[in-house]
């Protein structure tokens, strides 16, 4: 089983993955998390409940973000392949900058190939980032789309078997991300996108649930703002899960 977290930055897709993780490993079932890598936010977890902040997080981040994109251009010399999401995703949307367009081939190519082994695997595995939230941020990174061409896209991605949209009130976004970028070096903040991009990944969340509605494909809608709704949002999951693990193939 295939599940696909999307939603804007910050909206607490990553948390809401791990505690899901956490609840199905728990009943017995065997889990794996695909998440987000972002090494400053790492560095502040290995130090959880320290008194001060990690001092090197910043430039080490940014050099662990500059490592990924060298790793992409071996990627580059092999592209154009028949049948490539990432090829083809990135030929709608391309990136404004190199930077960008070294970054995300190389995330959709990881995602490619981490995908295909979820799929061919005997497990549960959790993505908190998929291809839905990589095409939000290709549309944000790329010329002005119309309504059209980002439907062509989403018929392009492969389906999880549940899909979860993750929401959260602007506000808290802001203050989510605000707080994000203070964790972060001026460095590493070179490889992330500003937060009123960010914001803007509110509107087009929404635009593609609502392409998703029209194609039947209608994704779950939960929150995950604090550890209340967090609960709340797993046990729904969890139901989920069990009634698709139920159903006959």
């Amino acid at each position: 089983m295939i599940i696909e977290m999307f939603g804007p930055a910050g909206c607490g897709k990553t948390t809401l993955s791990e505690a899901l993780a956490q609840a199905l490993s728990a009943e017995g079932h065997a889990v794996s998390l695909v998440a987000s890598s972002r090494p400053a936010e790492q560095a502040a977890r290995a130090h959880l409940g320290a008194d001060r902040r990690v001092a090197d997080g910043g430039l080490s981040a940014a050099l662990k973000r500059a490592a990924k994109v060298v790793d992409v251009l071996p990627v580059l010399m092999r592209r154009g392949e028949e049948g490539d999401i990432a090829d083809r995703l990135m030929q709608l949307f391309p990136p404004y900058s190199v930077v960008w367009s070294l970054r995300y081939r190389r995330y959709l190519n990881r995602l490619c190939h981490s995908w295909r082994a979820a799929r061919n695997g005997k497990i549960i595995v959790i993505f908190d980032q998929g291809f839905l939230s990589a095409l939000c941020s290709l549309i944000l990174l790329a010329p002005p789309s119309d309504r059209m061409l980002v439907a062509h896209a989403l018929d392009l991605l492969p389906q999880p078997d549940l899909l979860v949209r993750v929401n959260a009130p602007e506000e808290v976004l802001e203050s989510r991300l605000r707080a994000r970028l203070r964790d972060q070096g001026t460095l590493e903040r070179l490889f992330e996108l500003n937060l009123r991009t960010n914001l803007a990944q509110v509107e087009i969340a929404a635009q593609l649930d609502s392409l998703l509605v029209e194609r039947g494909r209608e994704a779950i809608n939960v929150h995950s703002l604090d550890r209340q709704t967090q609960m709340l949002a797993v046990d729904r999951l969890l139901r989920e899960s069990r009634a698709l693990a139920w159903e006959p193939s």
